[in-house]
């Protein structure tokens, strides 16, 4: 994955069809994520209103927070569910982070 191919699919398939504001975007030091003035992804950032926060470099425990929610969506929710199109799995997933957040959501800090 390149910076240009990230920003992209920030700009199709995160931002677009995410039915909630993006504040910030939590991830690793990555090259596709990181880098000079002008990158690609921080630049879709920029103008899209987010912020970016990143792992600390050398410390992959850090990078758990972000793996945890991942796994958490993948257990309580995906595995359990089919899904007869995006549009209806787009809509499962909004019903699925009101009720995590509702219920066990604990922010990131």
């Amino acid at each position: 994955m390149t910076a240009k191919s990230s920003a992209k699919f920030l700009s199709e398939h995160v931002i677009k069809l995410c039915p909630y504001l993006i504040e910030c975007i939590y991830s690793d030091n990555g090259s596709e994520y990181k880098g000079s003035a002008n990158h690609a992804f921080g630049v879709a950032c920029f103008e899209n209103g987010i912020n970016q926060k990143f792992t600390r470099p050398a410390h992959p425990q850090t990078n758990g927070k972000a793996e945890r929610v991942i796994r958490t969506i993948m257990e309580m929710w995906h595995d359990k569910q089919h899904f007869d199109s995006p549009e209806h799995g787009q809509k499962e997933l909004y019903h699925f982070v009101n009720f995590y957040i509702q219920t066990a959501y604990k922010p990131i800090r």
